[in-house]
């Protein structure tokens, strides 16, 4: 009898595990419309609802030369309770002049870049875990004018279509003297 019992046990633990397994499926995607309204809105408090160009952005550069040759741009998508979260999807950022005493503000578009966060290689390339934000190197395709104002603008498109925007003025004012001492000419 008990070698019985033995057995119901084991062909019971075994079943568990199975049924277990048969409901885990590893990589599939959440479709937050499938689900109930209530577990919905819970998981959609973990998306992005604003996105912010944090003021560490700036034009910086990207080899040995310390030349300028680009804007390092930092990216913070928050959630509905004003903190930092991952964002899938992609963002573009459109770079104008600087229309002063104007609405508006911004002037001709001058640059586009496009920067995809669709996979768990591209989430770690640019996401950092200090400051809670994706970081990004855009290289410029056209040198910008010194001593001028730009705008930077970032659009996040989630993967469901829907955008964020931010923009943020950015101040192109290079040493004159640093630069002439990286290019050797006093």
């Amino acid at each position: 009898m008990l070698k019985n019992r033995a057995s119901y046990a084991a062909a019971g633990g075994l079943a568990v595990c199975l049924a277990v397994a048969a409901g885990c499926r590893q990589g599939t995607k959440m479709d937050l419309a499938a689900l109930p309204a209530d577990e919905a809105a819970v998981a959609g408090y973990y998306l992005p609802v604003r996105i912010e160009i944090l003021p560490f952005t700036k034009v910086g550069s990207f080899d040995a030369r310390g030349l300028p040759d680009g804007i390092n741009a930092v990216v913070r998508p928050v959630d509905v309770m004003g903190d930092s979260v991952k964002a899938y999807g992609t963002m573009r950022f459109e770079l104008y002049d600087y229309v002063p005493a104007s609405a508006l503000r911004r002037g001709e578009q001058l640059m586009v870049w496009n920067q995809t966060l669709q996979t768990p290689d591209q989430q770690s390339k640019h996401w950092d875990g200090v400051t809670q934000s994706y970081q990004f190197q855009l290289a410029w395709r056209q040198p910008l004018q010194p001593n001028r104002k730009y705008i930077l603008e970032v659009v996040y498109t989630n993967p469901a279509g829907e955008r964020l925007t931010s923009e943020h003025v950015l101040e192109f004012a290079p040493s004159a003297s640093q630069i002439r001492q990286q290019l050797g000419v006093e």
